[in-house]
């Protein structure tokens, strides 16, 4: 189940990379994306809310500490970052 508010950032791979590299996407989107082969899901919340809840197969990960390893290998793979956001 997809909780709302979120605020996700989409990393375009491919031909849309050099139009609009990242863009917000709604969580209907979001949503599309969950399971599909060429996209990962990122959940950039603390420990403790990605414990309690997150988009399912989100990987946690810190933004003080993301690095290209926790990337994948695909350059084309579809990234998307979210996290709450009071804005």
């Amino acid at each position: 189940m997809l909780l709302a508010p979120i605020a996700a950032l989409s990393l375009a791979a491919g031909a849309l990379a050099a139009e609009e590299p990242f863009r917000m996407i709604s969580v209907d989107e979001v949503a599309g994306l969950v399971g599909a082969k060429d996209a990962r899901i990122y959940d950039a919340n603390n420990a403790k809310v990605y414990a309690e809840r997150h988009v399912p197969g989100a990987v946690h990960v810190s933004y003080k500490d993301l690095s290209a390893r926790d990337l994948p290998a695909d350059h084309a793979t579809r990234l998307v970052f979210y996290c709450m956001n009071p804005h």
